[in-house]
């Protein structure tokens, strides 16, 4: 795996990210969402076979190229499986020429001050072993600010520490799409940042692109937006012609 190449897409390619890593709790939402209901498996086994089906179904789909998008985020049980004979992130980048990132955070604490923080991460170093075995770029890590409260933003906000970064190190920020246009500029434009990249929050698809559009040099990685429209009951015509429509309109809001 070459590290130069992905990193090279991730800065000057056009494109987005593809956050495919649902985990455990919000997995039956987002297989109810591709039509799976919870009836039709049983247990947590049965459960991820049925959701790496699907994520499978997406990047195998021909809609889902390297062209226009950069990245893919994986759930840790989907690193450990296979696309096609290959581990999940060697297909992406070989195959694809998508650069495979990890979900590594294991769940977020109950609110306080108005935020959910990161639980403790216990398994990271054994966990990035594994994942740079398996071909892996980067992580991504999450919490949660529900309201403005000062302490509680404090706990999780600390933007000068970019400037207090040590060696060539680089970051990539994955925040709410703005309400007010630009609000981030003078972050996308910090050295060391890498991209800005936005979730879809409660928007839909056209919602999140309007906004994405407004937004300039800010890139998507929608999950829900991304899956919008697609079940398990499409043919794989209407699957691959739904998916490349979303992908479509996601990268060019993506380009502004």
């Amino acid at each position: 795996m070459d590290a130069q190449q992905m990193l090279q897409k991730m800065e000057t390619a056009d494109g987005f990210i593809a956050a495919l890593d649902q985990s455990g709790g919000s997995t039956p939402g987002a297989l109810k969402a591709y039509g799976v209901a919870e009836d039709e498996y049983s247990g947590d086994d049965e459960m991820f076979d049925r959701v790496h089906q699907m994520r499978t179904r997406i990047m195998t789909s021909p809609a889902f190229d390297g062209d226009r998008i950069l990245g893919a985020i994986l759930f840790e049980n989907t690193m450990a499986r296979q696309v096609n004979g290959k581990s999940t992130a060697r297909y992406l980048w070989e195959d694809k020429g998508i650069v495979p990132f990890l979900k590594v955070d294991q769940g977020l604490a109950p609110e306080e001050h108005g935020v959910r923080l990161m639980k403790p991460l216990t398994r990271l170093d054994g966990l990035l072993d594994r994942a740079v075995d398996a071909g892996v770029f980067g992580t991504k890590m999450r919490s949660v600010i529900l309201r403005a409260d000062e302490e509680g933003i404090g706990a999780i906000v600390d933007l000068e520490g970019l400037n207090a970064m040590e060696g060539e190190g680089r970051v990539m920020l994955k925040l709410t799409l703005p309400s007010v246009d630009g609000h981030y500029d003078e972050v996308i434009a910090h050295p060391r940042v890498l991209r800005v990249v936005a979730l879809s929050g409660g928007y839909s698809r056209d919602e999140a692109n309007e906004l994405l559009a407004r937004n300039h040099g800010m890139i998507a990685s929608f999950s829900r937006a991304l899956l919008e429209g697609l079940t398990a009951r499409q043919s794989d015509e209407d699957f691959n012609r739904t998916l490349d429509a979303s992908v479509r309109s996601i990268a060019e809001a993506s380009k502004t």
